[in-house]
């Protein structure tokens, strides 16, 4: 059986050097929102703040360090799992705020949790890949003005604050339908 398109296309992407800030954050948050799914923790989709441009994969507030489950410790590691998986790297700027979230619980450290959370995205590295060209391609064919995604207000706890839609909850759950819930 023949490599999938999409496969062929980040392959090129990413072994061309043609790899630009926007692939790798989408990869960055498409293994948040893959590790969620595995984690069961709720993800809204994935969404471009507007002001200032980040992309991200939405969910609930987490809860603070002490209370952070293994769950919410990997959901945050995942993002620079993924880089590391994809791209041999992770981009420490790309993690800043996972790793303010995640802070310093007793017992482990956020690059303890990206090592534990490799493994397990890397059976979904399809998965991790196919969503992160989507959203590349999505990017690409905007042209870079987003003006034409759905826009939505949200309240995370930190004010209100703008957004675009690139995938909501329905559309990411059909993109990660065959990401199983096992480590």
């Amino acid at each position: 059986m023949g490599v999938p398109a999409f496969r062929l296309r980040f392959d090129v992407l990413r072994d061309t050097k043609i790899v630009d800030d926007w692939l790798r954050a989408f990869t960055h948050e498409s293994g948040h929102a893959a590790m969620a799914a595995v984690q069961l923790v709720r993800c809204y989709g994935i969404f471009l703040r507007k002001f200032p441009m980040i992309a991200t994969a939405l969910v609930p507030p987490l809860p603070p360090p002490s209370e952070q489950t293994n769950g919410h410790r990997l959901f945050l590691a995942a993002g620079s799992a993924a880089e590391r998986i994809i791209f041999h790297t992770a981009d420490s700027t790309a993690s800043k705020e996972d790793r303010r979230i995640f802070g310093n619980p007793q017992g482990t450290t956020f690059d303890e949790k990206v090592a534990e959370a490799e493994p397990i995205l890397l059976k979904r590295k399809p998965a991790i890949e196919g969503m992160a060209a989507r959203l590349y391609g999505m990017y690409k064919k905007s042209g870079g003005d987003f003006s034409a995604f759905p826009s939505q207000l949200v309240d995370m706890g930190e004010g209100v604050q703008d957004y675009w839609v690139l995938l909501n909850e329905e559309e990411l759950k059909e993109e990660l339908k065959d990401v199983d819930q096992s480590s």
